[in-house]
């Protein structure tokens, strides 16, 4: 005895709840796009702050070392003069303070280019080498409601969050026409033998 059947369902009617899915799910991608942008824009962020940290921890870095070169031949002019007679010990002592308080800012700035350098091979992927000056800086705009207008508008966050406000909308909208009735057709054939 075999039995071999078919059928079909097809909807006809579901007071826009398929529609409604479909609307919420496309909510959800738009606000997973703007959160890449965000992430995006954190990243290139965080590239642009290592590369101006470095670029800042060089230089003083840079002035710290040639303190230190000047310091040092100050402290031996001194010595020098103490020697003759026409200074006294405490000159002496107040130059190699200097000296002393200069190679301490070296090595904090020594550090400070260090923890930058390894910042900014986290943040692009490799050493700095000789990094350029930045090209010019973009304009920005000298009206300050109409920059915060803009912000407000095209901010990735704020974006997403209201994608997902329109999701959270969508779906009590869904949860409404799921408690409707449905209109559904249905088809069936069957063989026996």
């Amino acid at each position: 005895d075999i039995n071999l059947g078919l059928t079909a369902e097809l909807l006809l009617y579901d007071f826009g709840n398929a529609r409604l899915q479909v609307d919420a799910q496309k909510e959800l991608v738009l606000a997973t796009r703007q959160n890449l942008i965000s992430v995006e824009q954190s990243v290139l962020l965080r590239a642009i702050d290592a590369f101006m940290s470095v670029r800042r921890d060089a230089r003083l870095e840079r002035i710290s070392r040639n303190n230190v070169a000047l310091l040092r031949e100050e402290l031996r002019s001194t010595e020098d003069k103490f020697a003759q007679g026409t200074v006294t010990n405490t000159d002496v002592a107040q130059a190699d303070a200097r000296l002393a308080g200069a190679r301490s800012d070296l090595a904090f700035a020594q550090s400070a280019l260090t923890r930058s350098v390894a910042e900014f091979v986290a943040a692009v992927g490799r050493k700095p080498g000789q990094l350029q000056p930045p090209r010019r800086l973009p304009q920005l705009n000298p009206d300050v409601e109409a920059s915060k207008s803009i912000a407000l508008r095209g901010h990735p966050e704020l974006r997403r969050e209201q994608h997902n406000v329109r999701v959270a909308e969508i779906n009590i909208e869904e949860a409404e026409t799921a408690q409707k009735p449905r209109i559904n057709a249905f088809a069936s054939a069957s063989v026996g033998h």
